[in-house]
């Protein structure tokens, strides 16, 4: 199954920091046979709201392709990631399936979607006088 991970960590490391943090998730990864589809080092960017005290984190996402026990694992070691040395304020991993299941049977999305969709091209194609002219006849 294919999730998405997201860790967020603290928003005032060192690039050399970071980059241990990153090195330490692909070892991770490989040792636990866990496929990475891709990875993006987002950067730092402001928290909602304020996490221990933090309020800017650096994101690091992760496409990963794994089974369901080995998300648990992750899980325990993003809790014990964070407990070790402080680098990880928070993390979130969560089923793609679930997610899009979760956005097709929801209307307003769809709704949404139509509209912005249809907005758009009535922006890139505004209607030229003719038109509006013989679609009224109609």
């Amino acid at each position: 199954m294919m999730y998405e991970h997201i860790s967020i960590l603290k928003g005032d490391l060192s690039k050399n920091e970071i980059e241990k943090e990153i090195k330490k998730y692909k070892k991770y990864f490989q040792e636990n046979n866990i496929s990475v589809e891709s990875f993006e080092n987002i950067g730092i960017k402001k928290l909602v709201y304020e996490i221990k005290n933090y309020k800017t984190g650096n994101y690091l996402f992760y496409k990963i392709w794994t089974k369901k026990d080995k998300i648990i694992e992750l899980e325990k070691f993003e809790r014990a990631n964070e407990n070790e040395d402080g680098r990880n304020i928070k993390f979130d991993i969560k089923d793609v399936k679930k997610i899009t299941e979760n956005v097709l049977n929801d209307e307003s999305f769809f709704n949404i979607l139509v509209n912005t969709i249809s907005s758009s091209i009535d922006e890139r194609f505004p209607k030229q006088e003719n038109e509006e002219e013989s679609e009224e006849e109609i």
